[in-house]
C-alpha cells in the first residue's frame, strides 16, 4: 500500500477525519465541482491537462456514493440549506462532455446540477489559454537542443531550468498561474521564439446552444465562469468588470432566468474579485478551497472530484478517500482552522 493510502487509512480508522467533519462542517453544505465527463474511445486530444476529464464509470460511482450519503438539491437550496447532509453538483468551463456522458446519468436520476459556462467558447472547438501555453511548450521542447540552450540563456532563471529539466507541462501551467506579470511575460517571449502553426480545429468541445437548451429543459442550471477564462487577479479594473458583466449578461440572456451564480476560475480571488462579483448582481459565487479565509455566499466552497482525488495508486475506487476529499481536509483549511494563515 502507497504511503498516501496508509497516511488517508490511519486519519479515517483515528476518527480525524469524522472528528473534522463534526467540527469544520457543521453547517458547511457539500458542493462537488468536476469539468468533463468521458466515454470508452473518447478522443481526448483537446484535454491539455489530463485532470480536467474524469471516466464515465467513475463519475457513476462518484455519484452513486453522493447519494447514498448526502441529499442532493440545487445550488441555491443547498446554499440555503446551511447543512452538511445536503450536496449539490457544479461543472466549470462547459464542456461537450458534460452533456454527452453526465447529463444522461443526472437526468435517469432525477438529479440537478450546474454548469458554470465560459461564455465566448460556447459551441467552440478553440482551446482555453492553458491548453494554447501547453501546445507552446511542447513546440519549444521540440526544438534542437541547441536552439532550446540557446534561448533558454537568454532568458535565465527560473524558467529555463523548468523547461530544460523535468517539469511536467502542467506544472509549469501551475508556475506559470502563480508567476508575477513580468515573470509571465518572460516565459511568453521566450516561447514565441519556437513559433507554433495555428492548431486545426478538431470535434467541439464545448457545450451548443441547442444541448444548453436541452440540458436546461432537464433540470440542470447554468451559471458564468467568464467570458474566456482568465485569472481574474490577472485584470486590470475594466477588463474585470468586462468578463463578469459580458458573461453574466449572456447566461442570463440564454436561459432566460436570472441572476446567475459565479465561479471563479480557477478559485483564484480576493475581496477585489469577491466585492467586483457582488456588485455586478450575481446571485452568489463558488470557490475551491484556496481563501479559506473568505466565506459568505460569494465565496461558498467545493471539492473537487477528479480521478486522483477518489481512487487507489492502481486506479480502483477508494471509498476512504472519497470520503477525506469530501471532507476537505486540505492543507489550506488546516492551517486557516489553526489560526496558521
Amino acid at each position: 500500500m502507497a504511503a498516501t493510502d496508509v497516511a488517508g487509512s490511519l486519519l479515517h480508522y483515528s476518527g480525524a477525519v469524522a472528528l473534522w467533519e463534526r467540527l469544520a462542517n457543521r453547517r458547511r453544505p457539500l458542493i462537488v465541482y468536476w469539468h468533463s465527463v468521458h466515454g470508452p474511445g473518447d478522443d481526448l486530444a483537446w484535454c491539455r491537462e489530463p485532470s480536467l476529464s474524469l471516466s464515465l464509470e467513475l463519475f457513476q460511482r462518484q455519484v452513486e456514493l453522493l447519494r447514498r450519503h448526502f441529499t442532493v438539491v440545487g445550488l441555491d437550496e443547498a446554499v440555503a440549506a446551511a447543512s452538511s447532509r445536503v450536496a449539490a453538483l457544479t461543472f466549470d468551463d462547459g464542456y461537450r462532455g458534460v452533456y454527452q456522458h453526465a447529463f444522461p446519468v443526472l437526468r435517469d436520476l432525477g438529479l440537478p446540477a450546474t454548469v458554470f459556462l465560459v461564455t465566448e467558447r460556447i459551441g467552440s472547438a478553440a482551446p482555453l489559454w492553458w491548453d494554447e501555453l501547453v501546445d507552446r511548450v511542447r513546440a519549444f521542447r521540440a526544438l534542437p537542443a541547441a536552439a532550446r540552450l540557446s534561448a533558454a540563456a537568454r532568458t535565465g532563471e527560473p524558467w529555463a531550468t523548468r523547461l530544460l529539466g523535468r517539469d511536467t507541462e502542467e506544472q509549469i501551467v501551475g508556475h506559470y498561474k502563480r508567476a508575477t506579470v513580468s515573470d509571465r511575460a518572460r516565459l511568453d517571449a521566450l516561447l514565441a521564439q519556437a513559433p507554433t502553426a495555428p492548431a486545426a480545429l478538431g470535434p467541439r468541445v464545448f457545450l451548443s446552444r441547442d444541448e444548453i437548451g436541452e440540458m436546461q429543459a432537464g433540470g440542470i442550471r447554468f451559471g458564468a465562469h467568464t467570458r474566456t477564462h482568465p485569472l481574474l487577479p490577472w485584470l486590470g479594473a475594466d477588463a474585470l468588470r468586462a468578463e463578469l458583466g459580458e458573461s453574466r449578461r449572456a447566461v442570463e440572456a440564454l436561459t432566460g432566468s436570472g441572476p446567475c451564480w459565479f465561479a471563479y476560475p480557477d478559485g483564484t480571488f480576493s475581496e477585489r474579485e469577491l466585492e467586483a462579483v457582488r456588485a455586478e448582481g450575481f446571485a452568489g459565487a463558488v470557490q475551491t478551497f484556496r481563501r479559506p479565509d473568505l466565506g459568505g455566499r460569494y465565496a461558498v466552497p467545493r471539492v473537487g472530484l477528479d480521478a486522483d482525488a477518489t481512487t487507489d495508486r492502481a486506479g480502483r475506487f477508494a471509498p476512504l478517500r472519497v470520503r477525506r476529499t469530501l471532507a476537505g481536509l486540505t492543507r489550506h483549511r488546516l492551517r486557516h482552522a489553526l489560526g496558521l494563515g
